[in-house]
């Protein structure tokens, strides 16, 4: 990803903002800096104290996958079966997985950051931006600015996103403004957050958002405009939300919550002995039964970090080990079916694709000779997608992607691979 100008809205604020708020801003810049080295979260001794007590819950079964597909027995498409789908990267990249057409067309709002959600999927749009955030429809036409605000981050309502607003352009700088738009533009609910020491928005939840905070998971009431739920004590990750269910961890990350919004706080082991939870790997399936995780060992980070994909079943505590020594990260996604992930990492000459069936247990990976850094995506049905792919008349050397920006470039191209 490209690093963000100085004057991203992720800056550190100024030497007058309280020290509370500047420590719990710095824990969100951690999070939010995918992709790149990270600070180690403790000592030496600590992790193997903390690791001597982690507890397998559960020994799921290992895919070993069809491996990459080339040579005489490639398939039509990218993997040996249909998947019917499309994956839409935020910089604009579609990938047609069953027909192996790729196209590249830029997305209004695209623009390099660390934003902590590039793209989402949001009743019939896609949304996109920070800064200027934008919908842009499933079925073509004019996409709709939401309006200037400093981030967005998905709603639990269909076909809503909430648009966060801090006075000073930048997290932290001051009370934000808080407002729950539909992708047609409609207000929906307006009000007043918690002041920037209180926590970082990260993920809808029904009703509100669900918060970073130094001292566990809070959850954001709209109506009320206050917190109704806190879990947890050490500093709080929000990974993502879905069917009423937030996916978290919390300190050293050894552990995975999955919180039902109104009932208990199931917690998880780390899926592999003395590994860690990536936060923002985490992904909730539609219907919140299903948690990918990417795990990975403890202590500080480089680019090349590998890690291990499981898939834990909330409803039996089952965790199946997807792929050993995938990128730490990768990017994943679930299909709107609700059982179908789909995962993206770097590889050394194009990009790892893959797929993992919760229900059935069918898991499939294919390299593809596309350049292109694990960027988020989204699963749309072939179906939804025809507007974002073009007729193949080139090759991927010869359809590069465009200059990122904010502004409304309708260029395409498309190609086979």
């Amino acid at each position: 990803m490209v690093a963000p100008p100085p004057s991203s809205l992720l800056e550190a604020p100024s030497a007058g903002t309280p020290l509370a708020a500047e420590a719990l801003i710095e824990e969100a810049r951690r999070r939010q800096r995918r992709r790149r080295v990270r600070v180690g979260l403790v000592l030496g001794l600590a992790l193997v104290l903390l690791g001597s007590l982690l507890v397998v819950t559960g020994r799921g079964r290992t895919h070993a996958g069809t491996g990459s597909v080339s040579g005489r027995s490639r398939p039509a498409g990218v993997f040996a079966h249909p998947t019917g789908v499309v994956l839409i990267f935020g910089n604009g990249l579609s990938l047609d997985l069953d027909h192996r057409r790729a196209a590249r067309r830029p997305l209004y709002g695209q623009r390099a950051g660390d934003q902590p959600w590039d793209i989402v999927p949001s009743g019939n749009s896609l949304v996109v931006g920070w800064g200027q955030v934008w919908a842009t429809p499933l079925a073509g036409g004019r996409p709709r600015s939401l309006g200037p605000v400093v981030f967005f981050v998905p709603a639990a309502e269909r076909g809503a996103v909430w648009l966060i607003d801090y006075p000073g352009g930048r997290i932290g700088l001051g009370t934000p403004t808080i407002r729950e738009v539909s992708v047609t533009g409609t207000l929906l609910r307006r009000a007043v957050g918690p002041p920037p020491s209180a926590g970082v928005p990260v993920v809808g939840v029904p009703g509100g958002i669900a918060f970073d905070t130094r001292h566990g998971l809070a959850l954001w009431d709209a109506s009320t405009r206050t917190f109704r739920r806190r879990l947890g004590h050490a500093a709080a990750f929000v990974g993502d939300a879905a069917g009423g269910r937030v996916a978290w961890c919390e300190g050293l990350c050894t552990s995975l919550h999955v919180t039902d919004v109104t009932g208990p706080d199931r917690v998880f082991a780390s899926p592999q002995p003395r590994w860690v939870v990536e936060p923002e790997s985490l992904r909730v399936s539609p219907d919140g039964r299903y948690v990918a995780v990417l795990t990975t060992r403890p202590g500080i980070e480089s680019s090349g970090q590998l890690g291990t994909l499981d898939v834990v079943d909330v409803r039996t505590g089952h965790v199946d080990v997807v792929r050993r020594g995938l990128s730490a990260w990768s990017e994943l996604a679930w299909a709107d079916r609700g059982d179908e992930l789909y995962f993206v990492a770097d590889a050394a000459r194009g990009m790892k694709l893959g797929e993992f069936g919760a229900r059935t247990g069918r898991s499939a990976l294919a390299t593809v000779p596309i350049e292109h850094n694990a960027e988020q995506f989204v699963v749309l049905d072939r179906a939804e997608a025809t507007t974002f792919l073009v007729r193949a008349r080139g090759s991927a050397r010869t359809c590069q992607a465009q200059p990122v920006g904010v502004g409304a470039s309708t260029r395409a191209c498309g190609f086979s691979f």
